[in-house]
């Protein structure tokens, strides 16, 4: 039963988590981010764990070390002078987005302490998968859509500086939700391959439908019709990756995942 029980608690996390979506009309910023006190309340009453958990799973404490310190100072940089000057222009909601990542960064130094247990097979081989398909999928939208899926020489640099800015967001809002706190939550290490794959496809469906809010204002017929392409989208890299998560046991591999994936999509809209 107790599995069921987690398996009822992430359904009615997302659903929450859509509900003020959709009734207080959010934009996609704001919508991002309050899935962080929402994530908090979950990880401390529901779930029960310490937050560095979100982060690495199986840590003891939090500390940062010289190289997490560095690597945080770093990502940090960016979202830093961003959120500087958003003050100055006083733009509150892009203000508090950037003070996530810079809140994020924070995490990323201290996954990358880390990165030594996660660079192994088991975890690499679903990055990699979860990689291609993001890759595939969104160079088949822009072909869809009459666009090169083709990164240019001049465009590699606005693809790294995407990619560099993306990886501190991974660890405040959506992959800490959906790897860091749901997907840990639905998972039984000791449990069998069909319960694993089970809990996988449901964590990597729970992430296609809650996209569903910030998809413009659909009418309910619309709603219905998008969240089968919306599932099928996210469903097989979701499962990729969170068996990367799994196996690793640290958020690095998702952001990775999620940031390169993003920075490719701007990068070929540009």
């Amino acid at each position: 039963m107790t599995i069921q029980r987690h398996y009822i608690e992430a359904v009615l996390f997302v659903a929450t988590w859509m509900c003020l979506g959709w009734v207080l009309h959010l934009g996609p910023e704001v919508y991002l981010l309050i899935g962080i006190p929402l994530v908090l309340v979950f990880q401390t009453t529901i779930r029960r764990k310490p937050v560095r958990a979100l982060w690495v799973r199986d840590s003891e404490r939090f500390r940062l070390r010289p190289l997490g310190i560095a690597v945080a100072l770093a990502l940090a940089l960016i979202p830093a002078s961003a959120f500087a000057l958003s003050i100055l222009q006083r733009e509150w909601t892009q203000s508090a987005f950037l003070a996530a990542a810079c809140v994020g960064a924070i995490g990323a130094g201290f996954a990358g302490q880390y990165v030594g247990s996660a660079l192994s097979r088991r975890a690499l081989l679903p990055l990699g998968g979860a990689v291609a398909v993001g890759i595939m999928s969104m160079a088949i939208a822009a072909l869809t859509e009459g666009r090169s899926p083709v990164v240019h020489f001049r465009q590699v640099p606005s693809l790294l500086l995407g990619f560099i800015t993306y990886v501190p967001v991974c660890f405040a809002l959506e992959e800490v939700a959906f790897r860091g706190a749901l997907d840990t939550h639905v998972w039984l290490p000791e449990g069998s391959r069909r319960q694993a794959w089970v809990s996988a496809f449901l964590v990597s469906s729970l992430w296609g439908v809650w996209h569903l809010p910030i998809l413009g204002e659909p009418t309910p017929l619309a709603v219905l019709a998008a969240a089968p392409v919306m599932i099928l989208a996210h469903a097989v890299d979701g499962a990729f990756i969170a068996f990367s998560w799994r196996a690793s046991g640290s958020l690095l591999l998702p952001a990775i995942y999620h940031s390169l994936v993003d920075a490719y999509r701007d990068t070929i809209q540009s």
